[in-house]
């Protein structure tokens, strides 16, 4: 069927095509009866309105030509989905001819025109107002994104200021929770709870004192207990900080242990965020690996066998296992 030749599109019920444009003529925004060869059967007064075409002008017409500029079907027409699936299809378009989105609904219809062709009920809602606030909001979220990027970065180098090793310590950590969670199948934004919360994990050092961070020989009990604030503390400095992530919960628990032998609140099981328990494997795992002041740095194979002999007691089951798999299997490197 050529482009130019003008089909007379009419219903053998009369009654029919006027309830039919009463229908039509309701809706605001565009809306046609189209053929199952994207023939225009009925247009409302919007669409006759916006392409400035008369009723005899449009009845007829190849509607890809005159609704989108187009001389054949666009690929993934809603028309042909519809179709063929026999069901309402809804798709977000951008039109050819004036780059504005339309958010275009194709009903399959009972009703056949005098020729026995399939008709549809076409709605096409422009929308883009809404698509361009929609980008705006994705755009402002990814430069929130950013943001927060910068400022957990900030917070991680302030920790190099006084204490070189925490920082390090810190770096190597993130890493390694980082990959742990995506081991174990962790949707992207969990993932980015692990990472921002492993890069920050001892930001709480901060406000422990310099001669206790920096000590070559074993903690006295009390000094012990003063490093152990740090999770609080950590926590103290973040909690004003609107995170999507549970990030300073995370922080607060990543020294907590399964069978409540952790610290600062003796947490148990599934008390303590998943998040927590991928760190705190992750940095037991780096700490026995790297070299402190009080102690030389432990064998890869001792610090694993620190993890494993301890799974489902102290550190939680899957994350040893990511954490091993990684290691042995997955050739990890800090």
């Amino acid at each position: 069927m050529t482009l130019e030749r003008k089909i007379d599109c009419v219903f053998d019920n009369r009654e029919t095509e006027r309830s039919l444009q009463i229908l039509l003529d309701s809706f605001p925004y565009y809306a046609l009866i189209v053929d199952e060869d994207h023939r225009i059967v009925l247009a409302n007064k919007t669409t006759l309105k916006g392409l400035k075409k008369t009723v005899e002008d449009i009845r007829g017409t190849y509607c890809p030509k005159i609704i989108h500029g187009l001389d054949d079907v666009f690929p993934g027409c809603p028309l042909e989905e519809a179709a063929q699936a026999d069901k309402p299809v809804e798709r977000d378009l951008q039109d050819n001819k004036t780059g504005r989105w339309m958010r275009s609904v194709i009903y399959p219809m009972k009703q056949r025109t005098v020729g026995d062709r399939r008709v549809f009920f076409h709605t096409a809602q422009d929308i883009t107002v809404y698509q361009e606030a929609e980008e705006g909001r994705r755009e402002n979220s990814r430069l929130l994104e950013l943001a927060f990027d910068d400022m957990i970065a900030a917070l991680a180098a302030t920790v190099r200021t006084r204490d070189p090793y925490s920082a390090e310590h810190q770096v190597r950590v993130t890493k390694l929770a980082t990959a742990m969670a995506v081991e174990l199948g962790f949707s992207e934004y969990q993932v980015k709870g692990v990472e921002m919360a492993a890069a920050v994990h001892d930001i709480g050092r901060l406000y422990v004192p310099t001669d206790v961070l920096n000590k070559t020989g074993p903690y006295l009990p009390i000094e012990r207990e003063i490093m152990q604030t740090h999770c609080q503390y950590g926590y103290d400095i973040l909690k004003g900080i609107h995170f999507k992530q549970h990030v300073p919960e995370t922080v607060l628990q990543h020294h907590e242990r399964l069978d409540g032998s952790g610290y600062p609140n003796s947490l148990s099981g599934d008390q303590i965020f998943k998040e927590a328990r991928i760190i705190s494997v992750a940095d037991v795992a780096e700490a026995m690996q790297s070299h402190r002041p009080y102690r030389p740095c432990f064998s890869r194979e001792l610090a694993l066998a620190e993890i494993t002999d301890n799974k489902g007691r102290l550190y939680d089951p899957e994350a040893v296992d990511a954490c091993v798999f990684l290691f042995s299997e997955g050739g990890f490197e800090f």
